[in-house]
């Protein structure tokens, strides 16, 4: 009779279904994630940090987006190589230019008189020089997650704090500068300045990250106590009550622009009409006018070229001085309609004579005045220029830009005393950098600008990084625009009075903090220790530790 088993001391025969391999019937469909190629992937990164950058500056303002708007480049950078992770942050470099700052080309062509191509060329190179820094950033982003990647998530917002501090640029851009707009983060700038900013954002999504795609608690722990840490400062620094002495500042936003000299009867008129309206509302200490509003430049000869006859320069010298008295007159009589001494910005110009009807212009100064009703007070102008419209870095470029570089720095510390205090004078452009009066900040800061050659958002984006000249020295800003944006600001950061385009004028009642903000006094010695720490601590790891990892 058969048996069913095998027999005692017998192994069991094999079967060889046993051993064949498990066959699914059907393979998995491949995530999003794995059918993007790593070209894919950096683009996808790059655009959506660009348009996160882009959505959250003014005139759009969505600065929350700031809080996640850099998960898309710590994503893309994930899995890409060395070459990969350069690529990806160069494309992210070059895609926060094209979200921020093609007004520049434009604007470049019509200050400067320059071809279109050239001025779009020019924007190529100024934006491929400011992606830079971002291809390093990627490049030691792929060293911390070789060599440390449980560290990864805050020696990233290291490191990018290290290339802004250390990174030369042609407009003082901050990754973090959006979050002037938060009322409660803005603040912070006050302490650590735009740099801070930059910090806590990239700390903030360096956590979010590293607890969404790892699964850590820490990191997304310590990033909302940096979060909460920084606004309850905020808290706390807006209930602060100002104590310096009471000041009234008029403004003059006149909707009208003179370019070249065009339009000389209709701007003054625009001036007079903005000046009598702060008369009529008491008058101020102070009035400020935009920039270069006034259509006739001050003409004077130059001190050191002395190669004219003495007797030409003589009858030139009493020409000009009645040329100059006619022009003081205007603005004397504007200084009177307002009831206050007015700042206005003309154009400087040093000549020298050459026959008795040619003048050469040797330089130029983009120049404020200081005027009363009895007449010239004082005088400061722009002391920091702009790079290859107001300055040129060689003169071989002049055939291409014919009308640029024709400017010098003016002299002086920019502060200048007034009815209403030290008032600090920062001209257009000079707005936009840190510390611009060093480790003492005058009561009162004033940006008289003009901001007509720009288009698109370039008006929004310059007036939102001008806010931070006042949080972070926690003084008013009274920022005049010819044609918009205007603002008065305190030092909290509250809008006080605001034409955002057209005509308009006011009269506000300001006063400034008597003490300095740890920002002014001491700057950012922190920040090249960061970059410090983010390019040697991934060396310093030992192999061990490394090959764990």
């Amino acid at each position: 009779m058969a048996r069913d088993g095998p027999r005692c001391g017998q192994r069991p025969l094999p079967n060889p279904l046993d051993f064949a391999p498990e066959v699914p019937l059907s393979l998995p469909a491949p995530t999003p994630t794995q059918s993007l190629s790593p070209w894919q992937r950096a683009l996808l990164g790059a655009l959506g940090f660009g348009a996160a950058l882009g959505l959250a500056c003014a005139p759009v303002g969505w600065h929350g987006l700031q809080w996640v708007g850099m998960v898309p480049l710590l994503w893309a950078w994930e899995p890409l190589g060395k070459g990969g992770s350069c690529l990806a942050g160069l494309l992210a470099g070059l895609a926060t230019q094209l979200a921020l700052f093609t007004w520049l080309a434009p604007a470049f062509a019509a200050y400067a008189e320059a071809p279109v191509a050239v001025a779009w060329l020019g924007f190529g190179l100024y934006a491929l020089w400011e992606a830079v820094p971002f291809a390093i950033l990627g490049l030691l982003d792929w060293a911390f997650r070789k060599r440390c990647p449980r560290w990864r998530w805050w020696l990233f917002a290291a490191a990018l704090v290290g290339l802004e501090w250390l990174w030369p640029r042609v407009f003082a851009w901050r990754a973090g500068a959006p979050q002037v707009q938060a009322a409660w983060i803005a603040p912070l700038a006050a302490l650590l300045g735009p740099l801070g900013l930059t910090l806590l954002v990239a700390f903030v999504n360096g956590g979010l990250y590293e607890g969404v795609r790892r699964r850590r608690v820490l990191p997304p722990v310590l990033a909302a106590l940096a979060l909460g840490g920084a606004l309850s400062y905020g808290a706390v620094h807006g209930e602060e009550v100002p104590s310096g002495p009471t000041v009234r500042i008029g403004w003059v936003q006149p909707g009208v622009v003179s370019r070249r000299g065009e339009n000389a009867n209709t701007v003054w008129r625009a001036l007079e009409e903005g000046c009598r309206a702060v008369g009529r509302a008491g008058g101020a200490d102070l009035c400020v006018l935009p920039e270069g509003i006034s259509p006739e430049p001050w003409m004077e000869l130059d001190p050191e070229a002395n190669s004219a006859p003495s007797a030409l320069r003589a009858r030139w010298a009493a020409r000009l001085q009645r040329e100059q008295q006619a022009l003081l007159a205007r603005i004397q009589r504007l200084s009177r309609l307002a009831k206050a001494p007015v700042l206005i910005g003309l154009t400087r110009r040093f000549v020298v004579p050459h026959g008795q009807k040619d003048l050469e212009v040797l330089r130029r100064n983009n120049a404020c005045l200081l005027v009363g009703p009895e007449g010239l007070r004082a005088w400061t102008g722009k002391r920091r220029l702009l790079p290859f419209a107001e300055e040129l870095p060689s003169e071989t470029l002049r055939p291409l830009v014919p009308m640029a570089g024709r400017y010098t720095s003016a002299e002086g510390s920019g502060v200048l005393s007034s009815p209403a205090g030290e008032v600090g004078v920062l001209v257009c452009y000079e707005a936009i950098w840190t510390r611009p009066f060093g480790a003492k900040a005058p009561a009162i800061l004033v940006n008289p600008t003009n901001d007509d050659w720009f288009t698109g958002q370039g008006p929004a984006l310059h007036a939102m990084l001008s806010r931070l000249r006042s949080l972070e020295s926690n003084r008013p800003l009274v920022r005049v625009a010819a044609t918009g944006i205007s603002f008065v600001q305190s030092g909290a950061g509250e809008r006080l009075s605001e034409a955002k385009s057209g005509a308009g004028s006011g009269v506000v009642t300001l006063q400034s903090m008597a003490r300095q903000t740890p920002l002014t006094r001491w700057g950012t010695p922190w920040a090249p220790l960061l970059g410090l720490l983010a390019l040697t601590l991934p060396l310093a790891i030992p192999r061990a530790e490394r090959e764990r990892a």
